[in-house]
């Protein structure tokens, strides 16, 4: 697929909404992948009301997180460490990663997958024992 270069803001896209124990309490849109003509990235942006989450899960893909406003604490490979506005968590291929939103406000954040889309990395979701989906 020849991909051209574009220019595309965050509220051109539509938002998804996950709210069950397995994949958290989270919403996201996708400005790069999904409904654009990438064939290699995906990048969008999130927000987890207080008390959200994202379940820890891993995928093929190397991810990012670049954390906009909020607190809270980031699960990558079996450590916690906690995240704020300003932090970048890199988070290394078929590594178990989940977020949780600790703080009174919104927890926001950027991410940015080497997959062609949402839809296409959520195939290949993989998860921990049901215990430990919800933070």
């Amino acid at each position: 697929m020849d991909v051209e270069p574009f220019v595309r803001r965050i509220t051109d896209g539509s938002w998804s909404v996950w709210d069950d124990e397995r994949n958290g309490r989270v919403s996201f849109t996708s400005a790069v992948g999904d409904s654009t003509p990438s064939d290699s990235l995906t990048a969008g942006f999130a927000r987890m009301p207080p008390g959200g989450w994202l379940g820890r899960h891993s995928h093929a893909a190397t991810e990012m997180y670049h954390v906009l406003a909020g607190q809270g604490v980031v699960h990558v490979d079996g450590r916690e460490e906690p995240v704020a506005s300003g932090s970048v968590v890199f988070i290394p291929s078929h590594c178990v990663h989940g977020l949780h939103n600790t703080g009174e406000g919104d927890l926001e954040f950027v991410y940015v997958y080497a997959a062609d889309s949402v839809a296409d990395e959520r195939l290949r979701y993989t998860y921990p024992d049901d215990t430990d989906a919800a933070p």
